[in-house]
């Protein structure tokens, strides 16, 4: 009797102290349901967060009975315990200044997220914003086979699923740096409902299929004097470094933030571009943080510069909260994005500067930004 008892407390025990397995799993946004899949493995030590077609590693510290799993170099985690068959906790962002998290309560199991749409049914819309103070802006939502994603002006909401139902469709994201949940009805190609965000963010949106409906030209939204471009800042050992017109070298400026997934996207994008093609232009990044501190902020920065190889410099230009990009970058007009991009030639002028990323998410855009960024490169250089 003794054994058996010991047995099971020894089972229960070990059931408490291992959460590994498949979960379905729900975001909780404003009160609105948002799932997601979850694979913990390697004895609770890390993770993987399925978002539509992408998969994001994570790894976990435990601090008591919570598993506190990290989003890459982000300043954010999905903390987690195991609540009888459950597994119950929070998505919290630790670089704000009051409180944010989202509950999180998941099942055994994996949610069947597969697209399946309807016949006919048309991939290009054009959808228009709408927030509490009735401010509009357009955008384009678009669906590839697997996945959904809207582009904007400024940058894309990366991956989005798609879920149909009755006459209803719903756009799911959750990639651990951001969260969105658009609801809505949708009924002889009227697409209508409000989309939710984090804590508090939620505009009102209206979409129909559209063929001919064009976002801004990117390069045509920020300008910058090529006199300006002279800036010196400190880089990630505490040196000294410019940035200089006069040195008969083409370069490639990144106004970063570690905290901006468009701006990882675009800096994998970067890497990968240097990694297959041999080029004379210097890469550089500027980064504008938003963590707590300065301290914090830099410990992020190394952790990006770390997790991606990023193998160029990055100097910083201070805290978003602290210091505005055009106190480092003097003369420019009209910053209105990050990730933004300056091009600059051999001959010190500013080619083009450009607003945004259209990431992997937004299917021939992206493919479009590929090959505007190879032959801008081979301008620069002549």
């Amino acid at each position: 009797m003794y054994k058996a008892l010991l047995i099971i407390l020894l089972t229960i025990s070990c059931n408490s102290e291992n959460i590994d397995g498949n979960w379905k799993a729900n975001l909780n946004i404003q009160g609105n349901k948002t799932p997601f899949n979850i694979k913990i493995y390697d004895n609770s030590k890390r993770a993987k967060l399925y978002n539509s077609s992408e998969t994001i590693e994570l790894d976990a510290i435990k601090i008591g009975n919570k598993y506190n799993f990290q989003i890459a170099n982000f300043d954010n985690a999905l903390v987690l315990e195991r609540e009888d068959e459950k597994l119950v906790g929070h998505w919290v962002k630790y670089n704000k200044k009051k409180e944010y998290k989202l509950g999180i309560e998941a099942k055994e199991g994996a949610w069947d997220l597969k697209v399946v749409y309807p016949n006919n049914f048309p991939k290009r819309w054009k959808i228009v914003f709408t927030d509490n103070k009735g401010n509009s802006s357009d955008a384009l939502l678009l669906f590839t086979d697997n996945h959904a994603s809207i582009l904007t002006p400024t940058g894309d909401y990366r991956f989005l699923t798609p879920i149909f139902s009755e006459k209803k469709l719903n756009l799911y994201g959750f990639d651990g740096a951001f969260s969105f949940n658009l609801e809505g009805s949708l009924k002889e190609n009227i697409y209508k409902g409000v989309m939710h965000s984090g804590l508090d963010w939620n505009e009102k949106f209206i979409a129909t299929p559209s063929v001919n409906f064009q976002l801004p030209d990117s390069t045509k939204i920020t300008n910058l004097e090529s006199k300006a471009l002279n800036v010196c800042l400190k880089n990630l050992k505490d040196e000294k470094q410019c940035i200089s017109t006069k040195d008969n070298r083409a370069k490639v400026i990144q106004i970063f933030g570690s905290w901006c997934p468009n701006c990882i996207d675009e800096t994998k994008f970067i890497k990968k571009f240097r990694k297959n093609n041999d080029t004379q232009v210097d890469f550089y990044i500027v980064s504008f943080e938003r963590g707590r501190t300065e301290k914090i902020s830099l410990k992020s920065l190394k952790k990006a510069k770390d997790i991606y190889e990023i193998d160029y410099p990055i100097l910083i230009g201070g805290l978003t909260k602290d210091i505005k990009v055009s106190n480092i970058f003097k003369g420019i007009d009209n910053f209105a994005s990050f990730p933004t991009t300056i091009f600059v030639s051999k001959a010190g002028k500013v080619v083009e500067v450009h607003s945004g990323f259209s990431g992997p998410a937004t299917g021939i855009y992206y493919d479009n930004f590929k090959m505007k960024f190879k032959s801008l490169i081979e301008l620069i250089q002549k």
